[in-house]
C-alpha cells in the first residue's frame, strides 16, 4: 500500500510539475564532463595498468524550432595508460564542432529523448614510451560527423541534466605525422578513413548539464 501511494504521488507530481520542453528561441548553454579511472591486477595483487581520462566541452546554440537546437561545442579530453616505466601513452585533444539536436518529450514526465549529428575537428597528441627508453610523439588531424542518443530530465524549466553514448557511430578522416626519438630519428605519415561504434564501450558515457535561457 505505501508503494502505491508513493508511485501515485510521484506519478502526479510528474504531471504538476512538467517542464519537458525546449521553446523556440531558447538560448542553449551547458557542458558535457566525462571521466574514468582503473587499475588492473595480477594474480599476486600487483597493478600491472592503470588508466586515467578526464573529458571536458562546454556547449552553447539557440532552438531555432520547438525541440531543435543548433549550436558548436569545444572539448578538451586527457588520457594516461600506464604499464610500467616504459610502457606508457599519454594523450590529450583539443576540439571543436557544430551540431543539430531533435528533442522528443516522453508524454507528460519530465524526461526527453534526444538525437544528435555534429561535424567537428579534433587535434590530439600522443606520447608513448612502448618498451624502449626512446618516446614517439604523435600528432594527429581530425575531422568527422557522428551521430549519437541521449537521454535528458529537466529539472525546471530552465535547468536540464542528460547523458548520453557521445561516440555511438562515427565517420572521421584522418592525418597523422609520428616521430620515434631514437638516435637516428624515426619519421612516419599516416592518413586514412575510419567508422566506428561505442555500442559496446561504456567508456563514452558521458554527464552533462543544459541551461535554458528564454
Amino acid at each position: 500500500m505505501k508503494k502505491q501511494l508513493l508511485f501515485i504521488l510521484l506519478s502526479l507530481f510528474v504531471t504538476i510539475f512538467s517542464y519537458a520542453q525546449v521553446n523556440k528561441n531558447a538560448i542553449f548553454l551547458g557542458g558535457d564532463i566525462g571521466a574514468s579511472s582503473q587499475k588492473t591486477k595480477n594474480n599476486t595483487g600487483t597493478t600491472v595498468n592503470k588508466l586515467n581520462s578526464v573529458f571536458v566541452s562546454p556547449v552553447f546554440g539557440k532552438a531555432v524550432k520547438d525541440n531543435l537546437v543548433v549550436g558548436g561545442d569545444v572539448s578538451f579530453s586527457s588520457s594516461k595508460d600506464e604499464y610500467t616505466l616504459y610502457n606508457v601513452r599519454d594523450e590529450k585533444a583539443l576540439g571543436a564542432g557544430i551540431f543539430a539536436r531533435k528533442y522528443k518529450t516522453l508524454g507528460k514526465s519530465n524526461f526527453l529523448l534526444f538525437l544528435q549529428g555534429r561535424l567537428g575537428y579534433a587535434y590530439t597528441k600522443t606520447e608513448s614510451y612502448i618498451s624502449t627508453p626512446y618516446v614517439t610523439t604523435s600528432k594527429r588531424h581530425n575531422i568527422g560527423v557522428n551521430v549519437y542518443p541521449g537521454i535528458s530530465y529537466a529539472l525546471s524549466r530552465k535547468l536540464q541534466l542528460e547523458t548520453g553514448l557521445n561516440n555511438l557511430l562515427s565517420l572521421n578522416y584522418f592525418t597523422e605525422k609520428s616521430n620515434t626519438a631514437q638516435p637516428v630519428p624515426v619519421i612516419a605519415r599516416t592518413n586514412g578513413i575510419n567508422i566506428s561504434s561505442s555500442i559496446d564501450n561504456f567508456s563514452s558515457l558521458y554527464i552533462g548539464f543544459r541551461v535554458l535561457i528564454n
